[in-house]
C-alpha cells in the first residue's frame, strides 16, 4: 500500500494531511507525516502508526500538538510546490484559456438552473456538483490569478 494512502487515514484528525499529500511533493510529505506518526507512537510500521493514533486519544492529541509544530513546514513544502507549478507555466496562453473556459461554463450552468426546473429527487445532485464546479472554478481563479502571483509578477518586472 502507497505510503500516502497510509497516511490519509489521518486527514479525518488534522485536515491539512489532505492538501499536503494531494500534490508534486505528496510522497515527501506523506514521508514527514509518517515521521511524526512513528514518532508519536513508537512503532515502526506506518500503518500500525496510523492505526494507534487513530484508536488511542492520548496518541491523536499529541499527534495533532506535532503537527501543530510541523504546520509551517509543511505548508511550506505545499507552497513551493504550487509556485513552481506557477513559474514553469508563466508565460503559457493555457491558465488565461482555463479560467476564460470554466468562467464561461459557469455562466452557462448558473444560467441553465435559473430557467430550468430540476425535478426534486435531482436537487441535491445538482447543489453538489454546482457547489463543487464553484469550488474548482474559484480554485483555478485564485492559482493562476491570486494575489500573490500578481505580486510576484511586479516583483519580477521591477528588477
Amino acid at each position: 500500500m502507497a505510503l500516502p494512502l497510509i497516511i490519509s487515514g489521518l486527514s479525518a484528525i488534522a485536515p491539512i494531511i489532505g492538501k499536503m499529500i494531494g500534490g508534486d511533493k505528496g510522497e515527501e510529505a506523506a514521508e514527514h507525516v509518517a515521521g511524526i506518526a512513528r514518532a508519536v507512537t513508537g512503532q515502526n510500521d506506518p500503518q500500525k502508526a496510523v492505526e494507534s493514533i487513530l484508536k488511542d486519544e492520548k496518541h491523536q492529541l499529541e499527534f495533532l500538538k506535532q503537527m501543530n509544530q510541523h504546520e509551517e513546514a509543511m505548508t511550506s513544502m505545499f507552497l513551493k510546490d504550487t509556485q513552481h507549478a506557477r513559474e514553469q507555466h508563466k508565460h503559457s496562453i493555457m491558465p488565461a484559456v482555463i479560467c476564460c473556459f470554466l468562467s464561461v461554463c459557469l455562466v452557462v450552468f448558473g444560467g441553465a438552473l435559473m430557467v430550468t426546473e430540476v425535478p426534486e429527487a435531482n436537487q441535491r445532485i445538482v447543489d453538489t456538483l454546482f457547489g463543487s464546479y464553484l469550488t474548482a472554478w474559484l480554485s483555478s481563479i485564485a492559482y493562476w490569478v491570486g494575489s500573490s502571483r500578481g505580486s510576484a509578477e511586479k516583483s519580477r518586472q521591477l528588477k
